[in-house]
């Protein structure tokens, strides 16, 4: 399907912060890496900070264009959001192009919609779609991966068949959305969180709830919160519930922690309303986020997964610094698999079926990322 292509991957969005890491990882590999962007200068500025790589212009609007670029690689991973804008056309194009399709999105709508839109045409076409190949999902996804393999049945049999419920809190530290990750998050708490209940997904209201993050954070507050995990783990995983949440802290809140699920269901209903401009500012000011883009990222990020299956629970906390950052390496590992020999799943898939979870967790070591497992108690 993809020999004798030009390019082992095409970087859309290779001009924006993250976009421009992912090719940096994927030249630092050996490579052939295509950048593709839509500001001729802006792109000029990148090639020139990572050598000899090629590049090319896209309108992202139009579709013939953007299909003639995916066909010139093997795999095009999309750094070009808001992904609900972007998806759906540029993995349209690299089905078309036959070519696999990676995205670094962790805005639940647009997942939900590439799932349930193109995974048949992608079969059909021998094409992976893997979105959420970034911070959000992939941790996580790996990590509780990584626990119900430790859950397993002695006797060999796949345990990732057999999980009662998935927790993920993240709580993360000197967060200031901005550019396309700050309008990416406003989107987002415009629409319905959904969650993962009884094998399918829902609509939940917010709700708050106690979560120990470890000596290093201690018990904070989380409020559910809409990451795409909800999507991501039933790939692979039969599961009954995934629950996701975010901790009031990390949003540098001025409500009380108590009230911040009932200020999220005001906040969300208010944005389907004429008042929606007022909200957007006034939670921007009390967030400091930007239209701007600040090219730089001084997060800190602690997840707790717990894994409740076959009789035990366990529990892992994953710690590191950057979002943004650490989201390149996870993308470079993942669009590199599936430019590799012999690689051949398609449709719509988690990262977790494509790469292996516990090497590659063990590799994001080196980028200061550290889970910890507590022992598991039945």
């Amino acid at each position: 399907m993809t020999a004798n292509r030009t390019f082992d991957v095409a970087v859309v969005g290779a001009t924006g912060y993250t976009g421009r890491q992912i090719a940096r990882e994927l030249v630092a590999a050996g490579s052939r890496v295509l950048c593709v962007g839509r500001n001729r200068q802006n792109l000029d500025r990148t090639v020139a900070e990572l050598g000899s790589v090629a590049s090319a212009t896209v309108d992202l609007d139009n579709t013939d264009a953007v299909r003639d670029i995916c066909a010139e690689a093997v795999t095009v991973v999309n750094a070009a959001g808001s992904f609900i804008e972007t998806g759906i056309p540029v993995a349209r194009a690299a089905i078309a192009a036959g070519t696999h399709y990676v995205d670094i999105s962790g805005e639940q709508q647009s997942i939900d919609r590439l799932y349930g839109s193109l995974h048949d045409a992608a079969v059909a076409a021998g094409v992976a779609l893997v979105p959420s190949a970034a911070f959000y999902s992939t941790l996580a996804d790996w990590t509780a991966t990584v626990l119900a393999d430790h859950n397993g049945p002695e006797d060999g049999v796949n345990p990732a068949f057999d999980v009662d419920s998935i927790d993920i809190a993240y709580h993360i530290e000197n967060w200031t959305p901005s550019g396309a990750a700050y309008a990416n998050f406003l989107r987002g708490i415009e629409n319905p969180i959904i969650q993962w209940r009884d094998g399918q997904t829902t609509a939940r209201r917010p709700h708050t709830r106690p979560v120990d993050f470890g000596p290093e954070v201690g018990t904070r507050t989380a409020v559910t919160y809409p990451a795409p995990e909800v999507f991501t783990i039933p790939r692979h995983l039969t599961v009954d519930q995934v629950s996701t949440s975010m901790t009031a802290a990390t949003f540098d809140n001025p409500v009380p922690e108590r009230l911040s699920a009932m200020a999220t269901r005001g906040m969300t209903a208010l944005m389907r309303t004429p008042m929606a401009p007022i909200v957007r500012r006034g939670f921007g000011r009390a967030l400091g986020g930007s239209v701007t883009r600040i090219d730089a990222d001084p997060t800190l990020f602690t997840i707790v997964v717990t894994v409740e299956a076959n009789g035990v629970t366990e529990r892992a906390v994953v710690r590191g610094h950057g979002i943004f950052d650490i989201t390149a390496p996870i993308a470079a590992h993942i669009a590199l698999a599936t430019t590799a020999d012999g690689f051949d799943q398609a449709g719509g898939l988690s990262s977790a079926q494509v790469c292996d979870p516990p090497t590659l967790m063990a590799s994001l070591a080196d980028h200061g990322v550290r889970m910890e497992v507590d022992s598991p108690a039945s």
